[in-house]
């Protein structure tokens, strides 16, 4: 292939590829092959299309009416060219708009020839010529008849045009002041790189910005992108919202910005996206190729700018969406942080409240032992009726004092875990059987005194040995207390409280014992926590019964469970415990 300057037809069959020096040469040459030319592309600057149109209008309207042509044109459309398109449009030219800095100077005649401008912009006087040979100015072009050029320049061509504005939509814009909406994709990272630092230096009142990786900061940092960024912030009170994944290598960046009127920084999880929005008008997105790279360029993949409201609007409602859901992220961890610092408070207190408790509850056993062993024995000497049920006022309550603080040794014991057990085996038979006895002894005298309603204790079994192996004395705390919250809650207008308990064996292998009252049954609002701390409603109990209740047979292997009868009627509570399989 030979490069060189010709000035007639011959010359031109004979170099399939040549230089074409000045813009008088470029459009001589271009109009000579106008000529026989049916179909035609062109892209060249606004100012070329005004100064230079005048002579192809006759050629182009010759072609397209008479002989089935075309022409396509693409062109930065400005308002002073708005004239020189409208005449082309109506000789039966198709022109779409593109913005200059993106224009690829080029003309192609049918599948014969392809030129292509060397100069990206060329000195043009500013009248436009009605003949080619008023043509006048520098420029340099490169034409080509080899095949496989006029198809790249071809292809080239239309791909351009599928992306570029169609020419009413652009002239509306100018008339009417309508921006055009687009969504394009760039072509190059140079380009891509020019439009991301226009936006920020252009925005006005917000920026809405996405970073996808820690290095990415000190990427935008390297190629004077931050400082556009803080200089929108500070110089023009831009509000600018930034997330950014963070680490030690980005942190004095971040520190730096954070700093900044006018920036909110929050910390995000990477992406592999870049968004940026601006005046809620403009986004920029790129794809992230390379993040190991500290450039820019490098580090973009693919590209796309758009300004239609729809796709702008999605955007900001991602963006909008990931940042609050970071505010609520940042919220939410700072109250577990409260809330880690205050259960800490509270288990302090909680355990300072139990060392008091259980220093208190064993100071109250000392005094309550020689008042509860002196008042017995005044109780056998005295003879007088009325000094020897004073006496017995003093042995009850000592007797409930001491209940009281072996209860609250036993919930100390139980939520500390050091709850023990002295387990030797017995019949729970004979157990409960004189535990119901003493209960229903102690309970008849004390209905005589004071004339209350009379309580009936029915118990029965239909077994007279079922050996378990459990601490006794922990056992009979337990009956003492369901049936201390039987007796408790009886009717006042009941003629008579009846407390039925059974115990049946279950397949050799547990007793379960049944307190059945038909008193007023559990309260519904009570009845979920029923055996937690301090589950009462009743003014005098202090809710620690049944809590240490149910421990105390868990304890044992056991399980514990109240409801209230069906019949609507009183409540029954049950517990279960193991039999004893040892051979004596």
């Amino acid at each position: 292939m030979r490069v060189g300057q010709a000035d007639n037809d011959d010359f031109y069959s004979i170099y399939s590829t040549r230089v074409i020096s000045g813009r008088k040469q470029a459009l001589a040459d271009a109009y000579s092959r106008r000529l026989n030319a049916k179909h035609t592309l062109y892209c060249i600057t606004s100012e070329e299309l005004v100064k230079s149109y005048k002579p192809f209008v006759p050629l182009l309207r010759t072609s397209v009416q008479q002989h089935g042509g075309s022409s396509k044109i693409i062109t930065n459309i400005e308002k002073d060219a708005i004239l020189a398109v409208n005449e082309l449009i109506e000789a039966g030219a198709e022109i779409k708009h593109m913005d200059k800095h993106t224009l690829r100077r080029c003309v192609i005649y049918d599948n014969n020839i392809a030129y292509f401008s060397i100069v990206e912009e060329p000195i043009i006087t500013a009248e436009a010529i009605e003949n080619v040979e008023q043509t006048e100015g520098q420029d340099l072009w490169i034409s080509s008849t080899e095949a496989a050029v006029i198809k790249s320049a071809r292809e080239r061509f239309l791909l351009d045009w599928e992306n570029a504005i169609p020419s009413a939509d652009r002239i509306n814009e100018l008339e009417k002041g309508r921006p055009i909406e687009i969504t394009r994709v760039i072509k190059g990272n140079n380009e891509a790189v020019e439009i991301y630092k226009s936006l920020i230096d252009t925005a006005n009142s917000q920026i809405l910005y996405l970073l996808p990786s820690a290095r990415a900061l000190i990427r935008i940092k390297s190629a004077a992108i931050l400082h556009s960024l803080i200089d929108a912030a500070t110089t023009r009170n831009v509000r600018v919202s930034v997330l950014c994944p963070t680490d030690l290598e980005n942190q004095d960046i971040i520190e730096q910005i954070r700093k900044v009127r006018n920036i909110e920084l929050r910390s995000y999880e990477s992406t592999t996206l870049t968004v940026l929005i601006t005046d809620r008008e403009h986004v920029f997105t790129a794809e992230l190729r390379k993040n190991t790279t500290y450039n820019v360029l490098e580090a973009l993949g693919l590209s796309t700018y758009s300004n239609s409201k729809p796709t702008v609007q999605s955007y900001i409602t991602l963006f909008e969406s990931l940042w609050k859901q970071k505010q609520l992220f940042d919220e939410l961890e700072e109250s577990h942080k409260q809330l880690e610092l205050a259960n800490e408070e509270v288990k302090l207190h909680n355990k300072m409240q139990n060392e008091f408790i259980n220093v208190a509850a064993h100071e109250l056993r000392t005094p309550i032992q020689p008042i509860l062993s002196l008042s017995d024995i005044l109780r056998h000497k005295i003879t007088d009726a009325e000094q020897h049920e004073l006496v017995n006022v003093i042995f009850r309550n000592a007797t409930r004092l001491q209940r009281l603080a072996e209860n609250i040794l036993d919930v100390t014991k139980i939520e500390g875990g050091t709850l023990k057990l002295d387990k030797e085996r017995f019949n729970i038979i004979d157990l409960i059987s004189n535990v119901v006895k003493d209960y229903s002894t102690e309970h008849t005298n004390e209905q005589q005194k004071n004339k209350d309603n009379k309580i009936t204790f029915s118990y029965t079994t239909n077994e007279k040995f079922i050996p378990v192996e459990a601490d006794s004395n922990k056992i009979v705390q337990v009956i003492l207390n369901i049936l201390d919250n039987a007796t408790k809650f009886a009717k006042k207008n009941l003629q008579a409280l009846v407390v039925y308990i059974t115990v049946l064996k279950i397949d050799n292998d547990e007793v379960i014992v049944n307190v059945k009252d038909n008193g007023i049954g559990i309260d519904i609002k009570i009845l979920p926590k029923l055996f937690t701390k301090f589950a009462t409603k009743s003014q005098t109990g202090t809710g620690l019964g049944m809590f240490i209740a149910k421990n105390i047979i868990e304890a044992h292997d056991g399980k514990m469970w109240a409801k209230n009868n069906p019949d609507g009627i009183g409540a029954t509570f049950t517990f279960t415990l193991p039999i004893s399989l040892k051979q004596v």
